[in-house]
């Protein structure tokens, strides 16, 4: 259970520190906004990020918001996984834990790696659910870890090492 307590306090300080850059490649903001003004449901997500983080413009959050709904109405995963975010901290609308992991699901099952092992973590520690779900968590982290996530396979290595030493205590 130690190991699973740390595990928890890791995914928050990097949920809520680390997820406000995601998406953003250096685009100059008044070419992205022309695109997501388009329609585009990258850019719009981009000019999200840009807006919520302050990267190169000012700093809005409930202008990136917007871009950020915009997107992930669209089913763009990147989108749908930065709006999770939001719903998440609960710092620009009210903390919804079941939005996020509404938000969270479409983005995974759409094989957003990051949205896999975020969904896992939130079946881990519980958030929207009556209780945390291990089983389901462990899915989300396999699928992550096929396409490569590291921060899954350590998880995963992790988790096993935790239940094979669990089962060894008499």
């Amino acid at each position: 259970m130690k190991v699973i307590r740390i595990f928890c306090c890791l995914f928050l300080s990097v949920l809520f520190g680390a997820a406000y850059c995601h998406g953003f490649d250096g685009t100059d903001f008044k070419g992205i906004k022309k695109l997501a003004e388009k329609g585009d449901a990258e850019a719009q997500m981009k000019v999200g990020v840009m807006l919520s983080a302050g990267v190169g413009v000012e700093q809005d959050r409930l202008e990136g918001l917007k871009w950020y709904q915009k997107s992930a109405e669209q089913g763009y995963p990147e989108g749908e996984w930065n709006l999770a975010f939001v719903y998440i901290r609960g710092e620009i609308v009210p903390q919804d834990f079941k939005k996020a992991l509404e938000l969270m699901q479409k983005a995974a099952e759409a094989g957003l790696a990051d949205a896999q092992y975020d969904l896992g973590m939130m079946y881990l520690q519980g958030l929207a659910l009556p209780a945390p779900d291990q089983g389901k968590a462990e899915v989300w982290f396999r699928r992550a870890s096929t396409q490569g996530h590291r921060e899954a396979k350590r998880v995963l290595k992790e988790l096993a090492a935790v239940s094979t030493a669990e089962q060894q205590k008499p």
